[in-house]
């Protein structure tokens, strides 16, 4: 409607970038734009760099396949959440906290069969020196899936090679490079395990987070903790995040976060309700990100497939895309059910690395490796009912955090 911002603007009536325009961002992010296009039985594949160099490829693959491949890579960790009887909106999902299972074999094969259709056609295009940094426009399903954690025949995942960092478009690269000359440079709210009872009926069983209000008291430590806020428990409420957001450099979210795929506006993070007569019911939903005006350089949220919702012609509605509208260019969300375990090890490596002068998707990068090498050395283990478990090194436990936006 009248107002909107064009990051919301359909690309069908949005004059496609050019060649020139794509090269430009990739000289200026110093990387290889991958941009992908999902036909119903093919996929077409387009590598420029800052050169304006260009290498494309058509694979033939069924897009039912394509989706069925990508939903293997994550459905391994889909922990559901269904309304009585199974109702209306059977595609909701309830966030983090779960115990961590030993992921689908079929997982693994996905990974392998999804780099031979999507890197394999264009590796004689990637970077081989100097910054190897991805930027990945996906396109349909690919917006669900991991790109780091696609492996090679011989079994090396891609950001063992790569920075990887996402976008919906080349368009809403123009707006969060805009967004980024105006970020706040100091101060962070960080929201941790609010006391998620909310006033409206639901079913959804939003538990405790064993390891959220740990997480965000680490995190508020790393970024500051003279010019941070801490929220947690009865205390983080939606008018206290509205109130303290505001003039923040980083916004971190580690709560539950319950994404609908048929009704993205209503996807919400859980909060406090505010007791008062009319007061906030504890669902901060995208619509209601929509309204803010943020001066963040990085929102982190820190839940559970954060960022999914619906697949449109010009990316994913829902919670990723309702911060960026709402003037921050760089958000790390989730795929998939974020374990515990990524939440007390990778995130706070990540703030370690960016705080050192590093750039986001480095960052990102660097604490994944971290964890993927903790877990191929045995050194993950998580105690459960039935003992304690050491964690495999499979993508389900560090390939579900992604950079939307700026790197």
């Amino acid at each position: 409607g009248p107002g909107r911002s064009p990051l919301l603007a359909s690309p069908v009536s949005a004059a496609p970038p050019g060649l020139s325009a794509i090269a430009a961002h990739a000289a200026r992010l110093d990387s290889t734009v991958l941009s992908y296009w999902v036909e119903r039985d093919a996929v077409r594949i387009w590598a420029v760099d800052g050169q304006a160099r260009v290498q494309s490829a058509m694979v033939r693959v069924d897009a039912r396949r394509l989706d069925r491949l990508v939903r293997a890579t994550w459905s391994h960790g889909d922990a559901r959440a269904h309304s009585p009887a199974d109702g209306a909106d059977r595609r909701a999902r309830v966030a983090r906290g779960n115990a961590p299972r030993e992921p689908a074999g079929g997982a693994a094969h996905a990974l392998r069969e999804l780099y031979g259709l999507l890197v394999a056609p264009i590796a004689s295009a990637l970077p081989r020196d100097g910054r190897r940094r991805l930027t990945i426009v996906p396109h349909g399903p690919l917006f669900r899936l991991s790109f780091a954690g696609l492996q090679t025949p011989s079994g090396r995942y891609l950001i063992e090679d790569f920075e990887i960092h996402y976008t919906p478009s080349i368009g809403v690269l123009g707006a969060t490079e805009a967004l980024s000359g105006h970020a706040a440079k100091d101060g962070a709210l960080v929201v941790a395990a609010p006391s998620f009872k909310s006033k409206a009926p639901s079913s959804e069983d939003l538990g405790p987070l064993p390891g959220a209000e740990a997480e965000g008291r680490t995190v508020a430590a790393l970024v500051g903790a003279s010019t941070s806020a801490l929220l947690t428990g009865s205390l983080a409420t939606e008018p206290e995040v509205r109130r303290l957001a505001a003039g923040r450099r980083v916004l971190h979210f580690a709560t539950h976060a319950v994404v609908s795929d048929d009704h993205p506006l209503d996807s919400f993070l859980a909060l406090a309700a505010d007791t008062a007569p009319g007061g906030a019911d504890g669902r901060f939903t995208a619509e209601e990100v929509y309204d803010l005006r943020l001066d963040a350089d990085l929102v982190v949220l820190s839940g559970c497939r954060t960022a999914g919702g619906r697949v449109t012609g010009d990316g994913i509605s829902g919670l990723t895309r309702s911060f960026i509208y709402a003037g921050t260019p760089s958000v790390v969300a989730t795929l998939w059910d974020l374990p515990d375990v990524a939440g007390a090890r990778a995130l706070p490596h990540f703030y370690r690395e960016w705080a050192r002068g590093g750039n986001k998707a480095a960052a990102l990068r660097s604490a994944q490796l971290a964890l993927l090498g903790a877990l191929r050395a045995g050194k993950v283990a998580v105690d459960t009912p039935a003992g304690r478990f050491v964690l495999p090194e499979h993508p389900a436990f560090w390939a579900g955090l992604v950079l939307m936006g700026e790197p």
